[in-house]
């Protein structure tokens, strides 16, 4: 392993840069998780003779690399996207129940196409000792060493790591466009009391006659944890948004009348998708009164 000394000999070394982009979503993480810079980055030290920690330009140049095909090789931008000297990846190390949050969403972002920027993962969704990953490149379960237990490593291709990364901000932290983001706080802790029995569910609201709005069967959900788990978003998506515009109503509004039309007591998963339902069909019928 080389020292420091002998890496600062090199000037490709001193000449690694995080990308901007990426720079601002460690940034935004740490403040958002309570931590300081040696918890969130992507610089890699000594250690780090090979992949996204380094610079493309190092892993080609350097004496001191071990791998001079992987993380350059495998993507069009691998090869030849981006500036030479960025670094593409970032290690996150924050307290293990949020380090497993964080990793099953960042699992299911990427199995189902929404990070197609990443190109691999690291990290613990299991609670267990084996570490979780996906190489998104192949589309296939990978592992890496023991210390994933405890951080979770993202890999981005070369060419895309100076994207914006609102996306990935909010899978990260489970602060995306769902349906619970539009209920006051009050609202949601309402909510997570009542179903808190209910392990997951999903709602759906079918929209008939609204613009922009694909007809038959649209899906608007959250999903609930025990009582001991925090409630993360089971479908972050824009669609109550895009309804809402088309019917002209906000959507703390069209929020506000699902929960509205919730029953008293305990929630099963059809009363919210009766509630939900309900509200929808309320909205579509003044948007048609309205055309009309």
């Amino acid at each position: 392993m080389p020292t420091y000394l002998e890496l600062q000999q090199e000037a490709e070394w001193l000449a690694e840069i995080v990308p901007p982009s990426l720079k601002a979503l460690a940034l935004k993480l740490r403040a958002f998780y309570h931590v300081d810079a040696s918890a969130i980055g992507s610089k890699g030290n000594n250690v780090h003779l090979r992949g996204y920690h380094r610079s493309r330009n190092w892993i080609q140049n350097s004496r001191y690399c071990t791998n001079r095909t992987y993380s350059v090789t495998e993507t069009i931008g691998n090869r030849s996207g981006g500036d030479g000297d960025w670094i593409c990846a970032m290690d996150i190390t924050i307290p293990r129940d949020q380090l497993i949050s964080m990793c099953q969403r960042l699992d299911k972002a990427v199995r189902t196409g929404q990070l197609e920027k990443v190109t691999e993962w690291y990290g613990n969704k299991d609670g267990d000792e084996i570490v979780d990953g996906y190489n998104n490149i192949a589309d296939r379960v990978a592992r890496s060493d023991s210390s994933h237990l405890w951080h979770a490593h993202i890999s981005f291709d070369r060419g895309r790591a100076n994207e914006n990364h609102t996306d990935l901000y909010e899978i990260l932290t489970g602060t995306g466009d769902d349906f619970m983001s539009a209920l006051t706080d009050a609202q949601q802790q309402d909510l997570y009391r009542r179903v808190m029995n209910v392990d997951s569910f999903l709602y759906y609201g079918y929209v008939q006659g609204l613009e922009e709005i694909p007809a038959g069967t649209v899906r608007l959900g959250f999903g609930v944890g025990t009582a001991t788990t925090a409630a993360t978003p089971v479908v972050s998506t824009k669609l109550l948004k895009q309804i809402s515009t088309a019917a002209t109503i906000d959507v703390d509004e069209l929020a506000a009348l699902i929960v509205a039309k919730l029953p008293p007591g305990t929630l099963t998963a059809a009363d919210v998708q009766a509630a939900c339902e309900a509200a929808v069909r309320a909205v579509a019928a003044d948007a048609a009164t309205a055309d009309g």
